[in-house]
């Protein structure tokens, strides 16, 4: 479950770092990306709670939804990337939920019930609800990242 959201200034803003023709650092960058995503993460949860319900047995090792929904920073130090997602090894159920899945019977026979449990998308519509907040919200951060770099270079010079 991923989906890239597209934001013109951050483009020409991740070409100019690679070519490290600009002051501002990745590392500067990233923090604003996770806090854009943040609104994805809030809304997928909140999605998730009026949609599921949180069972108290889970097979060994498995995590509930809520506690596998993360935002993180990537790890590149050329490019400032984030990304919001369920890591599948945590909780595996998310995508069966997501889109739904067919009803098997157990070990050892696992037979087709023919049953399907239907879908309860709440990650994909998260993401249609906020892009439009998330742009705006990278774009504010970046204009205010751009600004200070532009009075910290001015500052500088003026020494």
């Amino acid at each position: 479950m991923a989906a890239t959201i597209r934001t013109a200034g951050l483009r020409r803003l991740q070409k100019a770092m690679r070519n490290m023709e600009t002051a501002v650092e990745p590392q500067q960058v990233k923090p604003i990306l996770a806090y854009a995503l943040m609104a994805i993460k809030d809304e997928a949860y909140r999605l998730l709670r009026v949609l599921t319900k949180r069972t108290e047995n889970l097979p060994a090792g498995w995590e509930h939804i809520e506690d596998a929904l993360v935002v993180q920073e990537g790890k590149s130090d050329r490019v400032a990337s984030a990304f919001c997602k369920v890591f599948r090894r945590a909780a595996p159920q998310a995508i069966w939920i997501e889109f739904g899945h067919r009803m098997v019977g157990h070990k050892p026979n696992k037979k087709d019930t023919g049953k399907f449990v239907t879908a309860n998308p709440f990650f994909r519509p998260a993401i249609d609800i906020k892009r439009a907040e998330v742009r705006k919200r990278i774009k504010e951060g970046l204009a205010g990242l751009l600004e200070s770099a532009a009075a910290k270079a001015q500052a500088e010079g003026d020494n």
